[in-house]
């Protein structure tokens, strides 16, 4: 009993002579005064959980409402939520692509081309892949005789079914192909190969390397012919040029390949160019004997300035201007590729070992890169053309 309780019994004692027996009223205002209190406590409790109960529903739906202002769009979640996905063909994204970014090049796998920017393409309607081109237009890649060019959006369209031989322009825009007797040489677009002319070369001859707009061309395969360039579009007339062993590529306003010396056993790095009596050697440069006479074994960097070379445990990468001059000058990555190198740009050039992706840089960097884990074995590079700017 409280000590109000107990005041109250005592002034209403005070009032009366004899303890109360039916009607205590005392009993009934100490009574009515806890039923009060138990009213005030409950109601207070009452109040106070509605009170939580608001609280957390309002909570919850400026969460919700937040969270739908927020929320990705469909087309913007497609691919990772398990909706359509517009973008990319079907397989979603391949585990560790994301490396594949640094890397800086698409890759081939069997017949599916793995982009920088993580989708899967497949190459199709080829046979067996023997060669994929990154260019302006999506993607030129080809099989035994069929070249198709895959477009952005993973369709894909016919450029020819008749390649014996063929070469894509470094700047990607343009293709060169020997069909039986007959060189052709067009654009591509989205559209496919739009043919701007043509020319009968003789059987077995085969395109190298764009000069402007003429087209260098290696003689009849197993046979000393050599090399010579024509003009598309104007009647071609053979001035072979035996002391050419290999040509790589445009540098400036001529090739850069290997020539013969007979009075040696190894071949020369020199600066070739175009006459009207056919190809001449303009300066021959450093003699080496580890430069091969194949045009598969030297890559040209895309500004023409440096010439990598794969070696048994190292990639090599001349300085073509001072080669040219007689001198040995370049930069040496250790690297025994198990791929061929490919240029990520005019300064980088990538191969791989079995510590992954090997780049390496004309200033001597070397940086290992990370290969998707799920990629398995057999796939290459995919070399990027694109037009280079002046200067």
């Amino acid at each position: 009993m409280t000590v109000l309780e107990e005041a109250i019994r005592e002034v209403f004692t005070s009032r009366v002579e004899s303890p109360p027996v039916a009607d205590d009223i005392a009993g009934r205002v100490i009574r009515r005064g806890r039923a009060l209190r138990r009213r005030r406590s409950v109601g207070s409790s009452v109040a106070a959980t509605l009170a939580l109960a608001l609280t957390l529903t309002g909570s919850l739906w400026l969460r919700g409402w937040s969270m739908a202002e927020n929320a990705p769009t469909a087309g913007f979640a497609a691919g990772f939520d398990g909706g359509p996905d517009t973008t990319a063909p079907t397989g979603g994204l391949p585990t560790g692509l994301l490396h594949s970014t640094r890397i800086g090049l698409d890759l081939r796998v069997g017949d599916r081309l793995w982009t920088a920017d993580g989708r899967k393409l497949a190459l199709d309607g080829v046979g067996e892949i023997r060669r994929v081109y990154r260019v302006p237009a999506g993607w030129v890649y080809a099989g035994a005789t069929e070249i198709r060019l895959l477009r952005e959006d993973g369709s894909s369209i016919g450029l020819t079914t008749a390649a014996s031989t063929w070469i894509v322009s470094p700047d990607g825009g343009r293709l060169a192909l020997v069909a039986d007797t007959v060189l052709q040489v067009g654009t591509i677009g989205p559209a496919g190969l739009t043919l701007a002319a043509k020319a009968a070369v003789p059987l077995g001859a085969a395109p190298v390397a764009f000069l402007g707009e003429r087209i260098v061309i290696a003689g009849p395969s197993g046979q000393s012919t050599g090399y010579d360039y024509l003009n598309p579009g104007k009647t071609y007339k053979p001035t072979w040029n035996t002391e050419v062993a290999a040509v790589y590529g445009p540098h400036r306003d001529r090739v850069v390949g290997l020539v013969r010396r007979p009075d040696r056993q190894d071949t020369c790095l020199a600066a070739i160019e175009a006459k009207s009596a056919g190809l001449r050697v303009a300066r021959t440069g450093a003699c080496l004997p580890d430069l091969h006479p194949a045009e598969s074994e030297g890559l040209l960097s895309p500004d023409g300035a440096r010439l990598v070379e794969p070696g048994r445990d190292a990639l090599t990468l001349l300085d073509v201007d001072r080669a040219l001059l007689g001198q040995r000058v370049g930069v040496v990555c250790p690297l025994r590729t198990t791929v061929p190198p490919a240029w990520v740009d005019s300064a980088t050039v990538i191969g791989a070992d079995e510590r992954g992706a090997v780049r390496c840089g004309t200033d001597g960097t070397q940086e290992i890169v990370p290969v998707p884990s799920d990629i398995g074995a057999g796939w290459r590079l995919v070399p990027r053309l694109t037009p280079v700017a002046a200067g």
